[in-house]
């Protein structure tokens, strides 16, 4: 499939909205160029959300659009032509995260922005626009065309940041002051070793390898630079995945360090001045160890309870799962049944059909007439009893949900009351250490001649008091958010469960409705028989 025309629109300017009126136009050319023609008045009859729906592509080239907008329900795009317009900000794809081939050559675009949500992109043309840097498409890890021929792009550090996309083959550069740099060919060939085409033409192994070995000094700087960088990436990945599951287990503010690096950084000056009393130092120290020791001990119990509640949220996916694998075995089963037994009653309505449709209607008999009418009578019963099936069945699995979501409910309350309970013993410790410590810098003023000592008792009990307040405080903060997960947890999966249950019962009601209508649409007898059965 190819991009738009390289072809520039007339100067003077009509510019028109991206509406969804042209949007739907747009999409409905699409589907009659790919639609037989005995088939595209049928296809005029659909409405508007058919053309949504079954879109993967659209083409809106030369229609003098300056911004691109009202694309947000077109999440099956893959294919999006916008060149030859008026576009000066890349904005509004941010729904489009399906789309694979995007062009926008011929607009009046000065920054690659707001691309975020296009990691699926396999080509990006945005030839002859007024870019002047390639930026913010190193997340496109499925790029493999990218084509930026007449902009304005001049520096070589673009083309080290190509060197990101690891699936480019297939770069065009033509009509940039970059492209007009003496041995920018080479330079491209070595800093790119896994590109295949440039400017439509393969790369030349001899040039690649000729440049390689001229330019090896900074590619191997590069090369360090990019083993550092990506060093760095590894790392913080590791440490958000940390904190991740330090949040997930309720510990993110009780690390023992952060707990005493904010508690001595409140009053810094006071702080500074108990230390400076003899003996001071050594007290402090061992209360920073042992304080350590019982934070660390709370921080392990609180990946020891993470570990568990996930196993029990195993056991109840795993349960619910089951239960609605066994339903489903059973409604397939009611449903083969009930359409073996619906083929064979149309079947014989059908031929019905045909036999009483050749018949004079005066000379059909009542015998005739009652056969057809037990028949159909016959088809709404069984029908009404696969209905009731479902419906019991679907009741069933509701119930049965309910009761291991509550004894799931129960166990995960007596986990996290017990888990409450014991950060509560280790925060009392943590507690009973900062009173020691403070009581030992009392009696160490105390016997301090040199210290002034209602000044310094003044200074220990405010900082004393702050400690406290922040345990205190971090408590509340683990209780608050404790209880708060655990509520808004089993809401989250009540809500789910009563989605599924709503959407199946539409489903089976849907469903009986359009078997119900495949009787009606079969005429067995004539209308004036039928109206005086009714009758």
């Amino acid at each position: 499939m190819g991009g738009g025309l390289d072809v520039k629109l007339p100067d003077e300017e009509d510019p028109i909205v991206l509406s969804p009126q042209l949007i739907l136009q747009a999409l409905k050319t699409d589907v009659q160029e790919d639609t037989p023609a005995e088939l595209q008045e049928e296809e005029r009859e659909e409405d508007t959300d058919y053309f949504i729906q079954h879109s993967s592509s659209i083409r809106l080239e030369f229609k003098k659009i300056v911004k691109i907008e009202n694309l947000e329900s077109l999440r099956g795009l893959t294919h999006l032509f916008l060149d030859n317009n008026f576009i000066e900000d890349i904005t509004g794809l941010e729904s489009l995260v399906h789309l694979e081939w995007l062009d926008l050559s011929f607009n009046r675009i000065s920054v690659l922005e707001n691309l975020d949500a296009q990691v699926n992109l396999k080509v990006l043309a945005v030839f002859n626009n007024e870019i002047s840097k390639i930026e913010n498409i190193a997340h496109m890890q499925k790029l493999e065309v990218l084509r930026v021929g007449n902009n304005k792009i001049h520096d070589s550090n673009d083309i080290i940041y190509l060197r990101k996309l690891k699936a480019l083959r297939t770069l065009s550069l033509k009509g940039n002051p970059l492209a007009e740099e003496k041995e920018i060919d080479g330079y491209i060939a070595a800093f790119l070793p896994n590109l295949v085409y440039y400017e439509f033409k393969m790369v030349d192994a001899k040039l690649r390898k000729s440049y390689t070995e001229k330019n090896q000094g900074e590619i191997f700087k590069v090369v360090g630079s990019e083993q550092k960088d990506e060093m760095q990436k590894r790392h913080a990945h590791k440490e958000f995945m940390l904190h991740q599951k330090e949040r997930e287990a309720f510990i993110e503010k009780l690390r023992g360090k952060d707990l005493l690096q904010l508690m001595f950084s409140k009053h810094v000056d006071e702080e500074a001045k108990i230390v400076a009393i003899q003996y001071a130092p050594e007290a402090k120290e061992k209360f920073e160890d042992d304080f350590l020791t019982v934070m660390d001990e709370l921080y392990n119990l609180g990946l020891k309870e993470l570990e568990k509640r996930k196993s029990e949220l195993e056991d109840i996916d795993s349960g619910i799962l089951g239960a609605k694998e066994q339903i489903d075995n059973d409604d397939i089963q009611y449903d083969e049944a009930f359409t073996e037994e619906k083929n064979e009653l149309l079947e014989n309505l059908t031929d019905l059909a045909e036999t009483l449709g050749e018949m004079d209607p005066d000379c059909i008999t009542e015998t005739q007439a009652a056969e057809v009418e037990n028949l159909r009578e016959e088809y709404k019963r069984k029908l009404k009893m696969l209905r009731k099936k479902l419906m019991e069945n679907e009741i069933l699995l509701m119930n049965s949900i309910e009761a291991m979501i509550e004894d799931y409910e129960n166990k995960l309350n007596s986990m996290t009351k017990e888990f409450l309970d014991n950060c509560g013993n280790l925060l009392q410790k943590a507690r009973d250490l900062e009173t020691l410590y403070f009581h030992n810098l009392l009696d160490i003023i105390d016997m301090t001649s040199s210290v002034r000592a209602d000044s310094m008792l003044d200074i220990v009990a405010i900082c004393h008091d702050f400690h406290q307040e922040l345990v205190d405080s971090r408590q509340k903060d683990l209780r608050l958010a404790v209880n708060t997960w655990r509520e808004e947890h089993f809401k989250q999966l009540r809500d789910k469960e009563f989605n599924r249950s709503r959407a199946r019962v539409l489903e089976i009601c849907q469903f009986t409705d359009t078997v119900a209508q495949q009787l009606e649409d079969i005429e067995v007898l004539p209308p004036a028989i039928i109206h005086e059965e009714d009758v």
